[in-house]
């Protein structure tokens, strides 16, 4: 298993496709299954998944390797929260919202376009049918408000549904705290 950054330069081309390690997949997993777990609890089921509890596990697992492989391409801390729905998923603004292979969207949900995280970059990533993480853009949650909200399929309730080819290009130091920032050798 690997992390990719598909549109990345910079510091991300030099770790570019490196495989996690057997504790770092361990870790995934586990805040993954606690993550299934207090869902369950809550009676809040992802609905695409909602008949399918093993699909469901996997849907959390996906999304723990995802924040995961993005704290391991920038070098920072993964807070490995589980059930802080108040904080990013990334510090300091960063919300991973992770699908898999056949998914060329990302999918922004009402919840998450609050006014406290209007100003949060919301990151598409696509997990791999080789289980490599693959990053395609991002937007902030104000930019999301521009695109209708949209149920194809029956997905369950409406969502922003944004083509990847919109997304602004990854990554995006500029922006970012210093400690953020690319080695000026890796530049």
């Amino acid at each position: 298993m690997s992390c990719v950054c598909h549109t990345g330069l910079g510091y991300w081309r030099v770790m570019e496709c490196r495989p996690f390690t057997p504790r770092e997949e361990s870790r995934a997993r586990r805040v993954g299954e606690k993550r299934h777990l207090r869902s369950t609890a809550r009676g809040s089921v992802d609905s695409v998944s909602k008949k399918d509890k093993a699909k469901d596990l996997a849907v959390h697992i996906m999304g723990a390797r995802a924040e995961l492989a993005w704290c391991i391409l920038e070098g920072v801390k993964w807070s490995a929260s589980v059930d802080n729905f108040h904080k990013p998923d990334v510090e300091p603004d960063i919300e991973i919202r992770c699908r898999n292979w056949r998914w060329k969207n990302l999918i922004i949900r009402d919840r998450d376009l609050v006014p406290e995280k209007l100003d949060r970059r919301f990151v598409a990533a696509r997990e791999r049918r080789d289980g490599t993480i693959e990053f395609n853009g991002w937007v902030t949650g104000r930019q999301a408000l521009r695109y209708p909200k949209r149920d194809p399929g029956g997905y369950g309730k409406p969502a922003r549904f944004i083509d990847v080819e919109y997304l602004h290009k990854l990554p995006f130091y500029r922006d970012f705290p210093k400690k953020h920032q690319p080695r000026k050798e890796d530049a």
